[in-house]
């Protein structure tokens, strides 16, 4: 029941079944500054079915670092409820439209993604993909890890996820932003 209520929390936050509010620290895009990891600060309101009705309209705060760039591979990473979810751009998209929640579809499915690290195959599992914004979300927090702990070490990283070929990740040097991230999630020099 929690691995269900994880991966539907993950997958609402992207796909719309939740309303969102900015707050705190959008850094914004700047198409012609070197790729960077940006903040988002927001905050997630659970609403409609299924939500219990004692969570429904409580406010929680959240955090997400992301890139945005104009090549595929564009990668966030997102820290709510302690919860600590990957979202990888595999197609062409407005990917920084959908990490700050103007962008929203109700429709995914699973889709098995074979996870590499400087060109060796470390894992294999199911994410969960949505075409209508082209990105794929990760299901367990142990591949958000290694995607986040990859973005450290300077490793290359790719998916290749079923039916769309293999995607080289975005991943640039860790800055303010990345270090300053995940405190609520346990990682990062602010980890409670």
């Amino acid at each position: 029941m929690f691995y269900r209520l994880t991966r539907l929390i993950a997958l609402s936050f992207l796909v719309g079944s939740l309303s969102f509010s900015a707050s705190a620290k959008d850094t914004g895009s700047n198409a012609s500054a070197p790729l960077n990891w940006q903040s988002y600060f927001f905050t997630m309101t659970f609403s409609g079915f299924p939500v219990k009705t004692d969570m429904q309209n409580k406010a929680f705060p959240g955090e997400t670092i992301y890139t945005a760039s104009d090549k595929v591979g564009d990668t966030a990473i997102t820290c709510i409820m302690n919860k600590f979810r990957a979202t990888v751009e595999v197609k062409p998209s407005d990917f920084e439209g959908i990490v700050t929640g103007s962008k929203s579809s109700r429709r995914a499915n699973a889709r098995e993604v074979d996870f590499y690290v400087n060109d060796e195959k470390v894992t294999d599992g199911k994410w969960t993909y949505v075409p209508k914004l082209k990105v794929i979300l990760s299901s367990k927090k142990s591949d958000s890890l290694r995607l986040y702990n990859s973005a450290i070490r300077g490793d290359k990283v790719a998916l290749k996820v079923s039916g769309i070929s293999k995607v080289e990740l975005n991943l640039p040097k860790p800055n303010e932003d990345f270090v300053n991230f995940g405190g609520p999630c346990g990682i990062g020099p602010n980890a409670r």
